[in-house]
C-alpha cells in the first residue's frame, strides 16, 4: 500500500489543482500570445530575400513564400517564412505588406509564443505620398475598434530592421504592426469562422451590425461592405458565427479611414437593410459613451504628427456632432427603413 507523507500529500494536492484549474481555463489563457500583450513597440530584425520581394512585387503570387529569420534581443532567432499579400497595397506601396508563418505553432517562450501566422502591415513608403502618412493613422483605428468592441482584432506596433539575404539591398528600417490571425481571433473569443454561403446581410446580428456601421462612419471609412446574397465573406470584414449560430462582423483594413474633408459623404453611401430601432438605440448610446476613449486616443498619440492629429480630432468631433444630433443613425442606420 502506497504511503504518502503529509509534505508528499500536499505536493500532490497542489499539482491535482492546478491541472484542475488549468483544464477549466479558457482556450484563450491556455494560448496566450505575448506579442499582443504588451503597448511598447517590439524592436525587429528580419532577414530574407527583400530585393526579390520587393523587386518582383507585381509578378510574385501570395503563396511564393522565402525563408525568413526572426530577430528578438534577448530571445533565440526563429526561423519562418514571409510572403506578399495585399491588393492595393501591393501596387501602391514601394514596400508591400507580408505574411509571416511559421511551419509550427511557436512553443518556445518569447515574443512570438503561440504565434503560427500573422499580418504584417509595414510602412508603406508610397509612391502616392498622402497614402503612406495613413499607416500610422491605420494602426490607432485598429486600437480604436479594440476599445470600442471586444470583436477586434488585437495589433502591435513595431520598428523593423529589413536585411536583404542576398546582400542587393542596404538593410531599410521602418514603422510596422502586426495583426492578430483570424483564426486565433476566432478561438480566444469563442466564435467560429463562417464556412457556408450567408443568405444577406439581413441574417447579421443587427446590433453588432448596427456598432460596425456606426464605428466606420466614426472613423470616415466607406471602404467596407456587407455580406452579398449567397457569399461567405463580405469586403473588409471577417465573418463569424457565435455558438447559437447567430452572425457577427469584424471590421479590418482601416487605411482608407479620415481621409475626406468632410464626412457628409458617409451618408446614403452604405447599403444597410432596415436595421431595428432597438438595435439602433443601444448602438448609438454606445458610440455616445465611447466619445472621451476615442478622443483621448487620438489626442494621447505620439504616432503621428501634431497637423494629422489635429485634422484627425476635428474628424472625430464633426462625426460625433452628426452622431449626438440623430443625423447619422437616421442617414445610416435607418435610412432604408419605411415611413
Amino acid at each position: 500500500m502506497l504511503k504518502l507523507g503529509l509534505g508528499s500529500f500536499s505536493s500532490l494536492m497542489a499539482k491535482s489543482l492546478t491541472l484542475a484549474l488549468a483544464l477549466s481555463l479558457p482556450l484563450s489563457a491556455l494560448a496566450n500570445q505575448p506579442i499582443f500583450d504588451g503597448d511598447k513597440p517590439l524592436e525587429l530584425t528580419f532577414t530574407a530575400d527583400f530585393s526579390n520581394l520587393i523587386e518582383n512585387k507585381d509578378k510574385l503570387s501570395d503563396e511564393s513564400q522565402f525563408p525568413l529569420t526572426i530577430e528578438v534581443a534577448g530571445e533565440a532567432a526563429l526561423a519562418g517564412k514571409i510572403a506578399l499579400r495585399g491588393g492595393l497595397r501591393r501596387g501602391m506601396c514601394r514596400f508591400p505588406p507580408f505574411k509571416i508563418e511559421f511551419d509550427k505553432r511557436i512553443k518556445t517562450p518569447g515574443t512570438f509564443l503561440n504565434v503560427k501566422e500573422l499580418k504584417l502591415v509595414t510602412h508603406c513608403d508610397s509612391t502616392m505620398a498622402p497614402y503612406g502618412n495613413l499607416i500610422r493613422e491605420e494602426r490607432l483605428n485598429y486600437q480604436l475598434m479594440e476599445k470600442f468592441s471586444p470583436l477586434a482584432l488585437k495589433t502591435r506596433e513595431a520598428k523593423i530592421r529589413y536585411v536583404d539575404s542576398s546582400g542587393k539591398l542596404a538593410p531599410i528600417e521602418g514603422f510596422a504592426f502586426f495583426i492578430e490571425d483570424g483564426g486565433d481571433f476566432a478561438k480566444r473569443s469563442g466564435l467560429t469562422t463562417n464556412k457556408t454561403p450567408v443568405d444577406g446581410v439581413e441574417a447579421v446580428d443587427p446590433e453588432n451590425l448596427a456598432e460596425v456601421a456606426l464605428f466606420q462612419a466614426l472613423i470616415g471609412n466607406t471602404d467596407w461592405g456587407v455580406i452579398q446574397a449567397s457569399t461567405k465573406s463580405g469586403h473588409n470584414v471577417r465573418i463569424y458565427r457565435r455558438q447559437d449560430n447567430s452572425i457577427v462582423l469584424v471590421p479590418y483594413d482601416f487605411d482608407l479611414a479620415m481621409i475626406n474633408s468632410t464626412n457628409t459623404f458617409y451618408e446614403n453611401t452604405i447599403a444597410l437593410p432596415c436595421i431595428p430601432q432597438k438595435a439602433v438605440d443601444q448602438a448609438t448610446e454606445k458610440i455616445k459613451k465611447f466619445k472621451s476613449t476615442a478622443i483621448q486616443l487620438y489626442t494621447e498619440s505620439n504616432t503621428i504628427s501634431a497637423e494629422k492629429k489635429n485634422d484627425a480630432l476635428s474628424f472625430l468631433k464633426s462625426a460625433y456632432e452628426r452622431i449626438e444630433s440623430g443625423v447619422w443613425p437616421a442617414n445610416v442606420l435607418l435610412l432604408n427603413c419605411p415611413e
